[in-house]
């Protein structure tokens, strides 16, 4: 970890997965306030799959957590897993490590609306709050409109948008690894070897 004023390294930290494992085989995620620095591991043999929860203040482990892929919300006070072992996400209270919820999920895929009171998982999306069911809107590559009341998901070879309110299909696009504008007007996807903007 470096400090990008000064470009001196902060705190080292160590991603523990399988034998022969590498850095990148382990997915890095850092908290909204830079204050903590979640690294997700694959299971081994000696353990499980688990992410571990470090201070980027002190490089302190802070806490660990079932499951890999972690995902924070936008206000850094939730933090998503996903567990190939029972094909579930995991949300937890990133304050204390506080288990949540848990829901279905075949994929890493997560994404949390911009006011952090949805998740989508490769299931559908669900409510943060008391963790009910929304829709059963899934796909891969999944990214909220700024308001929460779409979906948008990558199901190649096709991006589709989806209501969330009601679950209805409202556009489909041929193409992959879509992305939205920051004011949720535009979508942007990869279309053989060039791009296409659709207006929404």
């Amino acid at each position: 970890l470096w400090r990008v004023s000064t470009g001196a390294l902060a705190q080292t930290f160590t991603c523990i997965g399988p034998p022969y494992s590498s850095p990148e085989d382990c997915d890095r995620r850092l908290s909204p306030d830079g204050s903590l620095l979640a690294i997700g591991a694959p299971a081994s043999e000696e353990r499980g799959e688990e992410t571990r929860l470090w201070s980027t203040g002190d490089g302190q482990l802070v806490r660990q957590l079932v499951g890999n892929s972690p995902m924070f919300s936008p206000d850094g006070t939730l933090l998503a897993t996903w567990s190939r072992v029972d094909s579930s996400v995991r949300l937890w209270r990133a304050s204390d490590g506080v288990l949540l919820h848990r829901f279905p999920a075949e994929s890493t895929e997560v994404a949390f609306s911009a006011d952090g009171a949805l998740l989508a998982t490769g299931s559908g999306v669900y409510r943060t709050g008391d963790g009910s069911r929304v829709c059963g809107c899934s796909g891969h590559s999944m990214i909220f409109s700024p308001d929460g009341s779409l979906l948008l998901t990558g199901n190649t070879p096709l991006v589709q948008m989806w209501r969330v309110s009601d679950c209805t299909l409202v556009q489909e696009v041929t193409g992959w690894d879509a992305t939205l504008s920051p004011d949720g007007t535009l979508l942007l996807a990869s279309v053989g070897e060039g791009y296409v903007v659709r207006g929404l």
